[in-house]
């Protein structure tokens, strides 16, 4: 038997289980037979051997089965006699490379050569071959050549693993994997500062920090090796200032932590030290673009409209005027700012980015980004009719020219350039910004509005050589910095959510998620897009149901329940995918400080750090849906709770489609510093896997998915978990 303990016999003795560890094992003399038969032909490649209408139904079974299972070795035997005919099958190179015995060289060398004839191979096979379980230097080769034709915003969805899939390379050669990465990020600015910060984060690991910085320094050489009037120039200098930018704010917390102010003053204190007098001032006049999200460009703090969350790491909420153009990267780049007497590099930016700035370096100044000017300008684009002529200036949609729009929001009321009077004016009641240091850190909602068309807005940007482009009047970007937290496994789950909503949305299935960014910049800081939102706690407790909170701003009599119609369906939508992946990823904890929701309906969680089934309290239904949520959607008996139903069904079957997809992402994070994954990555992987219950068909699928949502709708215990959680934080 494989388990131990005791029993009762029949005549009442105890009977004692062994446990047995060969048990699930493959017999060593099958094979040595295995191999002996494979010797035999290893040398003869019979490309006309087919299989039969039962071996190809074998070897069908053998490619659904999911990337972490291994293979047995009948299995294997298998796919190595019908070689020569899977090669036109993509899916079947990462089973047939499981199978090939890579310590013998003769197998070896033909497994390669068959590899090349193979069929072009997906992302997903790609990834999968970058994974620990395999080695082979010509098989991680075969993966990185797939990945050069992955297009460049496909390739940063993945570029987490692909960074960590670099602890697996050989140590002794150089990777071809890093390589790759430092070139396609050359090419790109958004994915240079991307990969700047996951290697900058890894820098103290024990393990791959010596890796990481070898790949940083080869990525800052590389920007930095096209001469001084080269583009990279003007993408190191970005890091640079962004590097800068969070040294500014990890001095702000010190700060704030060694005067012990209470937190009422740490705010005050907090404006005072960003104010242009202060001892962060210059935060006021930088000019930098977003780390979040490079497009974006920062163009000063407002000292005003930043405050303190009342929580012991001290979080700190900041609100910064944006341009109204994205980064210009094709712009010149500055000319160099260094001391050349003091430093040995004077063409290099990056001189001094893994310590201490060099002697003579810039900071945050408004003199750099974009421009070699002394107004340091950022020359951003205008696009189709801007400039004189054409459409005019500014656009009809103040927000048209922004590619995203990460951590946007309406400027506060009472701002010089805050909207005006309006249909959407301040709609009230206490705000959150989404993964503050937990769901009741309450700030001011901003309700929509229309941006100012005047002052600085009013003149084209670059119709003045040398003059900064105009402010986005009316708006702000608001992001939250946090000291004394790992953000780097919210920043995965947030990932793996984000990866989830394009599959779903790839289907035509929009389920209104919000997978706010998260940026880890070291292992205990991090930045965080401010979503405003509200605790599903304080709605209850203000507003006593979810209907009265969305009647603030989505009133409407003639609409479902007296509200608009699509912020129900968004409610009801956003429900169904936060619950498909939270049940999924196995996130853990919930309660209704950490489900947030916004004022046109979209529901969605924050902090998450307990995944993949661990939990603080007992017996944790399936997901979180409590009778609240039902209500709103019209109880268990209405059309929005049966369309609620349909599209979690939905959603699931989709990305139960793509598990291999994300079985492979989970996979390559098993040496990264997540501890639900890296205490017992095989354990995780297998966690995951039987979420997805692959050997449902769809029918089954939905049967099962419809049997976890009325067991979580129906259960009792969370209910009185709940009750106890918020007389604990009363307490508190």
């Amino acid at each position: 038997e494989s388990g131990a303990g005791a029993g009762s016999g029949p005549a009442g003795g105890a009977i004692i289980r062994l446990v047995d560890p060969e048990v699930g094992r493959d017999n060593p003399a099958e094979l040595k037979a295995q191999k002996l038969a494979r010797g035999l032909q290893r040398g003869v490649l019979d490309r006309d051997l087919k299989p039969n209408s039962e071996e190809r139904r074998r070897l069908q079974a053998i490619l659904k089965l999911p990337p972490n299972k291994p293979l047995h070795a009948e299995e294997r035997a298998l796919l190595w006699r019908f070689r020569a005919s899977l090669t036109q099958d993509t899916r079947a190179l990462t089973k047939f490379l499981q199978c090939v015995d890579w310590s013998d060289a003769t197998e070896a060398k033909q497994a390669a050569e068959l590899m090349r004839q193979w069929a072009p191979i997906s992302a997903a096979d790609a990834l999968e071959l970058l994974s620990p379980d395999f080695r082979s230097e010509v098989v991680r080769q075969h993966a990185v050549q797939a990945l050069q034709a992955v297009e460049v915003e496909e390739l940063g969805a993945y570029l987490l693993q692909l960074v960590q899939a670099l602890r697996y390379e050989a140590a002794d050669t150089g990777s071809r994997l890093g390589a790759f990465l430092v070139q396609r990020a050359a090419e790109d600015p958004a994915l240079a500062v991307q990969l700047h910060w996951y290697l900058f984060c890894e820098l103290d690991d024990p393990g791959f920090g010596l890796r990481a910085r070898a790949l940083h320094t080869l990525l800052l050489d590389t920007l930095a090796g096209g001469g001084p009037r080269s583009p990279g120039l003007l993408i190191a200098d970005t890091i640079r200032r962004q590097v800068d930018l969070v040294k500014q704010l990890k001095a702000v917390i010190r700060e704030l932590k060694s005067s012990k102010i209470k937190a009422a003053r740490a705010t005050e204190r907090l404006r005072e030290m960003v104010s242009e007098t202060g001892a962060c001032g210059e935060l006021t006049a930088l000019r930098v673009p977003l780390p979040l999200d490079p497009h974006i460009v920062l163009a000063g703090i407002m000292p005003k409209e930043c405050s303190v969350f009342k929580s012991a790491m001290l979080p700190l909420r900041l609100s910064f005027r944006i341009e109204a153009a994205p980064m210009n990267w094709k712009a010149p780049p500055p000319p160099p700012q260094h001391n050349t007497h003091t430093n040995p590099h004077p063409h290099h930016p990056f001189h001094g980015l893994h310590g201490h700035a060099p002697a003579g370096a810039s900071h945050l100044s408004s003199g750099s980004v974009g421009s070699g000017s002394s107004s340091g300008a950022v020359h951003s684009p205008l696009g189709p009719g801007g400039g004189g002529g054409g459409g005019g200036w500014p656009p009809p949609d103040p927000l048209a020219l922004l590619p995203t729009r990460t951590g946007i929001i309406p400027a506060p009321p009472g701002a010089p350039d805050a909207a005006g009077g309006g249909a959407g004016g301040a709609s009230g009641g206490a705000a959150s910004g989404a993964a503050a240091a937990s769901g009741s850190h309450h700030g001011h909602h901003h309700g929509e509005g229309s941006a100012s068309r005047g002052g600085a807005g009013g003149a084209a940007p670059g119709s003045q050589p040398g003059a900064p482009p105009p402010v986005l009047e009316g708006y702000r970007c608001c992001i939250i910095y946090k000291k004394g937290d790992d953000l780097r496994q919210d920043h995965f789950v947030l990932q793996m959510i984000g990866l989830m909503d394009r599959m779903l949305k790839r289907e035509n299935l929009d389920l209104r998620m919000t997978p706010y960014k998260v940026l880890p910049t070291s292992f205990d800081d991090g930045l965080v897009e401010f979503v405003p939102s509200v605790p599903l706690s304080a709605v209850l407790a203000e507003h006593k149901t979810i209907h009265r909170f969305l009647a603030l701003t989505q009133a409407d009599a003639g609409g479902p329940f007296g509200l608009r119609a699509e912020a129900v369906e968004t409610f009801v939508r956003s429900c169904a995918g936060y619950c498909v992946m939270t049940y999924i990823l196995g996130v853990g904890d919930r309660h209704l400080d950490n489900l947030m929701l916004t004022h046109d309906g979209r529901l969605f969680h924050i902090d998450f750090g307990y995944i993949l089934g661990a939990d603080t309290k007992p017996f944790p239904p399936p997901m979180k849906l409590c009778k609240e949520m039902i209500e709103a959607m019209g109880g268990q008996g209405s059309e929005y709770y049966k369309q609620f139903r349909m599209y979690a069904c939905e959603a699931y079957n989709i990305l139960r489609k793509r598990a291999d997809l994300i079985l492979s992402l989970f996979h390559l994070m098993a040496g990264a510093s997540i501890e639900a994954i890296r205490a017992d990555p095989e354990k995780a992987i297998l966690k995951l896997q039987d979420k997805f219950r692959l050997d449902f068909d769809d029918e089954a699928a939905v049967e099962w998915m419809q049997g976890l949502i009325n067991e979580s709708a129906t259960a009792l215990l969370p209910q009185l978990v709940e009750t106890t959680h918020r007389w604990a934080q009363y307490w508190r």
